[in-house]
């Protein structure tokens, strides 16, 4: 009768979660709203839930985030903390970029196109923004220009709402660098979000400056309502679901700052960039979205393991209730299977939620991946080596590890789609520039050839279709497809006939980077070469 009764509590917990508005609505992750006293809704959240808008500050980093001090400033330069000569402070910059309106704009949006499963190309139209602030570039500083989400329409190209409309969100991140005396771009952001317009007692989004209870002044985003993709006064953006896996191509201009590694929800992806001006490439992203079976759960003292807990301490997370104090939303991102944390969480309610995901999202982002790789190779900056993309609840988040001659990649998520009976279906692409494979084994010009294996949690191999390409415009694509969740660790092993290295990798080679502190510049070379603390890359 106990185990009846905790099984009864299990479902319930799941069942609790609230259910999209419309049945043509996009599951989006639930609120704290939902939690009663004694429960927190914890979640696994990714880049494109929620709204956005665009942000200006200065930040002096605390112990904590109670004791760090943090000013709107949106106007740059100016007197006080938002100075930027003021000692001890790190300036940003968080802008959506917007539609281009002339040949020569930099920083901006250029075209949205969908193809049709039938070949037909749509290319969509700006129709409008969503509300928040705007702020003028000011290019001395190399400080982009700040905008709004964008709509776009693309005639005859539905989604699940049936409306014709979708939001474009692209946002840069920059940091003041005072040994460049300019902004520089650290990263970047993009997705196209369906939606249908909602009305309703809603606000812009916007920002403002407030003393929290220590007595020290912080800032916080107010106007947001994430049930919404974006917010307006008097109107909201409801999330909808592509239909039909449309190749939807973004073109962009955007800052030549960018290189590395992305991770996206997309697949058979395609990444093209061109010069377009000293400060900018032509970006263009395509791909098909992805539908990723979603976390989400009432979590008790009771069913809630020590490890779980153990991630959210008491004050952590910002503003909000502690953990189990109700009305509280906790969790932790899908890319952040770096730090563990989603793979903590998705395991330890495995078996509260039957392994069962609660719901699921159409998707199509991509991101820049601001942590470097294990390995030179690699690491390189100055262009765009890779993307990893997948439709795993919670990934690594960052490039592929390289050990003991193999790429490796670690996904989770969970057996069965919502409705307890469906397998989730696992893919992952890896893509990644031929000239870094070959510097990573030191292989000739010569065709290379790979073995992809999806290994469980213990150290079997698990059913996956697997496909190797190398293209003649020099990229090497990777994929495994169709395996079943757990933790399964892909492993890629790279060869090339009649190479040494096909069964030893040679080490990885040495380079050199130049860090800054204040007046003070050192060069560090190793592997995988890392500034020395208080120092920052230049």
């Amino acid at each position: 009768m106990k185990k009846l009764l905790r099984f009864a509590a299990a479902l319930a917990a799941v069942f609790l979660l609230p259910l999209p508005a419309f049945a043509a609505d996009a599951w989006v992750p639930p609120s704290g709203q939902t939690a009663a006293v004694g429960q927190s809704i914890i979640s696994i959240g990714d880049v494109s839930d929620g709204n956005w808008n665009t942000r200006r500050e200065a930040i002096k980093w605390g112990a904590d985030y109670a004791h760090s001090e943090a000013y709107v400033c949106h106007d740059v330069p100016m007197n006080g903390p938002c100075d930027l000569t003021t000692s001890g402070f790190s300036f940003y910059g968080s802008n959506l970029l917007v539609p281009c309106e002339s040949a020569q704009q930099e920083d901006c949006i250029e075209t949205l196109t969908f193809t049709t499963a039938d070949g037909k190309t749509v290319s969509a139209h700006h129709v409008g923004n969503a509300g928040g602030p705007i702020f003028d570039a000011i290019p001395s500083l190399s400080l982009q220009k700040g905008g709004q989400v964008s709509f776009w329409q693309a005639d005859g190209v539905n989604n699940s709402a049936g409306t014709d409309t979708y939001a474009v969100v692209i946002r840069s991140r920059q940091d003041w660098m005072p040994s460049m005396q300019r902004f520089f771009t650290v990263s970047l952001d993009a997705a196209v979000i369906p939606y249908r317009v909602q009305t309703g007692n809603y606000e812009a989004p916007y920002e403002k400056g407030f003393k929290n209870a220590l007595g020290i002044n912080q800032v916080a985003g107010y106007g947001h309502d994430w049930n919404c993709v974006w917010t307006d006064t008097g109107t909201c953006g409801i999330r909808a679901d592509f239909v039909g896996n449309p190749k939807v191509s973004v073109k962009f201009r955007g800052s030549a700052d960018l290189g590395g590694w992305f991770r996206g929800r997309l697949a058979h992806t395609g990444i093209d960039i061109a010069p377009f001006s000293k400060k900018n490439y032509l970006y263009t992203v395509s791909g098909e979205p992805v539908t990723i079976g979603r976390f989400a759960v009432v979590a008790t003292a009771e069913n809630t393991s020590d490890r779980v807990k153990a991630l959210f301490p008491i004050g952590s997370g910002g503003s909000g209730n502690e953990l189990f104090q109700g009305n509280s939303a906790k969790g932790a991102f899908s890319t952040d299977g770096y730090t563990g944390a989603p793979y903590t969480i998705i395991e330890d309610f495995r078996s509260v939620v039957h392994d069962t995901a609660a719901g699921t999202s159409s998707l199509w982002s991509f991101e820049s991946i601001s942590e470097n790789s294990n390995n030179a190779c690699l690491s390189e900056h100055g262009r765009v080596l890779g993307i990893v993309t997948t439709d795993a609840t919670a990934y690594d988040g960052v490039a592929p590890t390289f050990a003991d001659g193999q790429l490796t990649y670690r996904v989770a998520g969970l057996h069965y789609m919502p409705d307890g009976k469906t397998l989730t279906d696992g893919t992952y692409d890896l893509v990644m520039r031929s000239d870094v494979a070959r510097c990573l084994y030191k292989f000739s010009k010569a065709p290379i050839s790979a073995t992809v294996s999806v290994i469980d949690d213990k150290g079997e191999s698990k059913t996956a279709v697997t496909t190797v390409n190398e293209t003649p415009d020099g990229w090497l694509h990777l994929g495994a497809y169709g395996f079943t969740f757990s933790s399964p660790k892909i492993n890629v092993k790279l060869s090339q006939e009649g190479s040494a290295a096909s069964s030893t990798p040679a080490p990885a080679p040495t380079s050199t980077i130049t860090c800054v502190k204040g007046k003070l510049t050192k060069k560090v070379s190793g592997t995988a070469p890392k500034c020395p603390a208080g120092y920052k890359k230049k």
